[in-house]
């Protein structure tokens, strides 16, 4: 109730700075022929102490306007990039209109205009945004997470993922140059903000557009940390530590070295909190080099619930060994051990009724993965670049599930039950290097060659026993130490040789053409062995065999330049499908097929810097079936569900396409539609032959067609008068499938709408406050029927107050609200955690601290989806409280030689 009542007082307590008496301020930013000056940054500041009281950015016009400004004595600071620096003074006792800043040409840079204006805290020039960190108050013990969380015009999502104008930042540099290869999360909430002096948000050509000078309005959003320059050379980083009751701990820690091209860092942890360790989740520097063209569907255990216990460290070392060449290498070992407890309930749809089913299921699941990320980029001449990008990486899962399944018309009476053990030990390998070329020509520079060379392979083991037995009627005990009555033995080799080749032409300003050519070659050898209990190798289930895949893509990739800010693109190809299946069990079964497939591929792209960006997309692409669906097998081992694969198994076309629309208004005002929709033409499914106790034979043939779609439409807009930012989100999505259950066709259809608001204080000193809610709306039909509707709220709130400098407490509360169907009953999960933390010198590299986390329910992991014939919610155990002290050490060594090195320029 306390926490409540503070919340509620912080809340109306900064609504109350849109009382008393204001005035409003308008003009216009103009060059010395009065022509208005767009983007030129204007900062109102007190005389008094210079603190700045409002900020703005001019319009394309050079007009701006300030509302809610307090009488008193002001001066502008008006900085543009190619201008000098002006301060303007002004007494604010009525409101002013038609005011004119005038700046005298110049040619400042932008490091000079930001040296000079040190008071503004944006700066815009082109392309590029800059913050000026010391403008944005953070925590002592703040991440570089928080510091842009008080930037406008940048998002930073509940996932970690970051956004600026609506865009996805898709990695982050620091002084220009890649940080774990420009993974994001492994910045954002691993690096101290204090270490910040500017954050730059670039939207950037690529780097292949970069070398060309091919200007066809593809961009990328990347955040560009400089540091300060004490931190340029020397170690810094952030050691942290805790412990808490029921021996829960959380460790982490960084520590970075640079010297000039030189960076190397470190980042590590180990907790037993259910705390991802960031930074390594995902870290490929292949991006979409690599081809999978067998969907990697062999490691199909995977421990993403219950209660993890997360150890991992990773270094990543930049260096530029020669001139024209910049190395990146990255080594990551992660061991994340995943204890799980679930309660799965379905409502089953047969033809002529509704069946019930819950499962419980114990399990421990051991992941142990080492991975190695390589990236060398090398400019011999300007006329070449070379880049090199490779991949390693090595996993174990190593655990066991147990389980418990009961169906039934009525709790009351269970019509039959059965128990299920598994144990496995699994290792994949995998490689994947890319070797790219561009050479361009040296006669006419505008024109090259784009060359490529891929080479991937994977080697998987698995060992699988299963102990299973059903019974009528009587509920079993769970199986804890049985002996298995069945043996799966499986080894899997997979490599793939891919070429690309594409000759850019330039016609002339407006048009472009490159032909091209892709060439692919994979083989798959799929050796399994199907051991039944006391019984010989059974070698109807244990096919041996290989599956040869060959493409050809034949294009003509033809782009239109509508205007600087637009391109169309048009990419008409011919793909050539060739396939060889052969699978030997007690008899020989084979399949091969010569398939031509037109794949059109259009996209426009339309970009205007702090304006607007629009893009749409419309594409096929090739879809091959698992290799697990083509095995010419019958996989009765567990006996409610019984699976037949099928050798001919068809590839099929998916039509897809993507849009979105942002209008930006100014920082932090934007209005946006975006949505993507999916087709599938004769997309694997399932023949279903259900009993009336819950026993399925399940089928896998291609049928008719699949449908997913989803829309969506976001505000985002400050509000000065009570320094918020205010945001709503309307979501819809749509899915539908067909699948054949007992002889008969069944359409399913689920739909889902989302709507609610936020709100974000972030810009006083002493405290912050994000609130948001969403309310969710879920339902779903089968055959015409419509079923299991559900109500889901989700509540989010985030405080943190900071009385003084060395003193920090925050409070979140995150609260998820189910509603009840047919199937599950009503559920309410609020979450709440609080942290406290203080530091101890005067240098402020010592802080101390306590943190406190509650659960009111165990099942925090709860996810509701609809598939085939059934609704299902699985919930999983999650940590559910503790109190933990924690303990804070800052790194910051500056190196003992000159620091007075020319400051920090960005080369791409």
């Amino acid at each position: 109730m306390a926490r409540n009542f503070l919340l509620l007082s912080a809340f109306f307590f900064c609504f109350s700075f849109a009382f008393g008496q204001s005035y409003t301020i308008s003009g216009r930013v103009t060059d010395n022929s009065s022509a208005g000056v767009p983007y030129a940054s204007i900062a109102l500041s007190k005389t008094s102490d210079t603190s700045v009281v409002q900020f703005a950015v001019a319009q394309d016009d050079g007009s701006f306007v300030m509302k809610e400004v307090k009488a008193g004595e002001y001066y502008f600071v008006v900085a543009c990039v190619g201008y000098d620096v002006m301060h303007y003074p002004i007494t604010v006792f009525e409101n002013k209109n038609d005011i004119v800043l005038e700046l005298p040409s110049g040619t400042l840079s932008m490091s000079e205009v930001l040296v000079r204006a040190r008071s503004i805290p944006i700066l815009m020039n082109g392309d590029t945004v800059v913050y000026n960190s010391s403008s944005f108050k953070t925590q002592s013990n703040a991440s570089v997470e928080d510091l842009i969380k008080k930037m406008p015009g940048i998002q930073v999502n509940k996932d970690g993922t970051v956004a600026a104008e609506g865009q996805a930042i898709t990695k982050v540099l620091i002084n220009g140059k890649e940080f774990f290869g420009g993974n994001v999360q492994a910045a954002t909430k691993n690096l101290d903000a204090g270490l910040v002096d500017k954050v730059e948000v670039v939207d950037r050509k690529s780097d292949d557009d970069e070398f060309s000078g091919n200007d066809n309005n593809q961009r990328e959003k990347v955040i560009n940390l400089v540091l300060k320059k004490e931190t340029n050379r020397g170690y810094f980083g952030t050691l942290r530590g805790g412990y808490g009751t029921d021996d829960y701990y959380d460790a982490s820690g960084n520590i970075n070295f640079f010297q000039d091209a030189t960076q190397l860092s470190i980042i590590g942890g180990l907790n037993n909190i259910n705390r991802d360790l960031y930074g390594w989740r995902e870290m490929s520097t292949l991006n979409s080099f690599e081809i999978r063209p067998f969907n990697g569907d062999n490691m199909s255990w995977n421990w993403n619930t219950g209660i993890k216990t997360n150890k991992g460290v990773g270094a990543n070392l930049h260096f530029e060994p020669v001139k024209g060449m910049k190395a990146d290498i990255a080594y990551v070992v992660s061991d994340v051990q995943t204890l799980q407890q679930s309660t799965n309930n379905s409502e089953v749809y047969l033809t002529n009724n509704t069946l019930f089913s819950e499962t419980e299921t114990d399990g421990l699941g051991i992941k142990d993965n080492h991975q190695i990320n390589t990236k060398i980029e090398y400019e011999p001449d300007t006329l070449n670049r070379i880049v090199f990008r490779g991949q390693f990486s090595k996993m174990i899962n190593d655990g066991f599930t147990g389980n418990r399944t009961a169906n039934f018309y009525t709790e009351q009476d269970i019509i039959n039950s059965g128990v299920n053990r598994t144990d496995v030990n699994e290792g994949n390998d995998n490689f994947a290097t890319k070797l790219h070329w561009t050479k361009k020509n040296r006669k006419n520079t505008d024109n090259y060659l784009l060359a490529s060379l891929y080479v991937g392979g994977a080697n998987n083991t698995s060992d699988v026993s299963t102990y299973f037995n059903t019974v009528s009627g009587y509920l079993l005990p769970k199986p804890t130490t049985e002996n298995p009555k069945l043996q799966k033995l499986l080894t899997t080799q997979e490599s793939t040789i891919a070429t690309t080749t594409g000759y850019q032409i330039k016609l002339n300003d407006k048009w472009g053409i490159r032909p091209g050519f892709n060439w692919m070659q994979s083989d798959y050898s799929h050796d399994f062995t199907w051991i039944p209990e006391g019984e010989e190798i059974l070698t109807s289930n244990s096919p041996k065999g290989t599956v040869k895949a060959r493409n050809m893509e034949y294009y003509m990739h033809i782009s239109y330049k509508v205007d600087s800010f637009t391109t169309l693109y048009i990419v008409p190809e011919l793909n050539q499908s060739i396939e060889t299946r052969s699978f030997t069990t007690d008899k020989l079964y084979t399949y091969d097929f010569n398939q031509f497939f037109f794949i059109p591929y259009m996209f426009i792209r339309s970009n205007k810097p702090h304006k607007y960006n629009f893009h749409f997309n419309l594409r096929a692409q090739l879809q091959r079936p698992q290799v697990s669906q083509v095995l010419p097998v019958t996989d009765n081992s567990n006996p409610y569900s019984t699976t037949i694969g099928n050798i001919e198994l068809q590839n099929n076309m998916n039509y897809n396409n993507a849009w979105s629309y942002r209008r930006m208004f100014g920082l932090g005002k934007s209005i946006s539609l975006n949505g993507w929709n999916s087709y599938t033409i004769n997309p694997v499914t399932n023949s279903n032959r259900i009993t009336e106790d819950n026993y399925s034979i399940s089928e896998v043939l291609n049928y008719k067609n699949r449908i997913y779609s989803n829309t969506g439409f976001e505000v985002a807009w400050p509000i000065k008068a009570i320094k918020a930012q205010m945001e709503f989100d309307i979501d819809y999505n749509f899915n539908q499938a067909y699948f054949i259950q007992n002889g008969s066709e069944l359409l399913s259809k689920n739909n889902g709408i989302a709507a609610g608001p936020s709100i974000a204080f972030n810009e006083f000193d002493m405290w912050s406050l994000d609130a948001d809610y969403m309310l969710n709306y879920k339902v779903g039909s089968i055959g015409g029927r419509t079923n299991n509707a559900f109500v889901y709220h989700e509540i989010d709130l985030e405080f943190v107050f900071t009385p003084i400098d060395r003193i920090e407490f925050s409070n979140t509360l995150y609260w998820e609200i189910y509603g009840s169907n047919s199937a599950v009953g009503a559920i309410s999960i609020p979450i709440l955690s609080s942290e406290l933390s203080v530091f101890i010198d005067k240098s402020q590299k010592w802080s101390v601290g306590a943190k406190a986390f509650d659960i009111f329910n165990k099942n925090q992991n709860l996810w509701r989806w609809w598939s085939n014939n059934s609704f299902t919610q699985n919930q999983n155990i999650a940590v559910q409280r503790y109190i933990m002290g924690t303990l804070t050490y800052k790194i910051n060594t500056p190196a003992g030689r000159d620091q007075n090195s020319s400051e920090h320029r960005r080369h791409w």
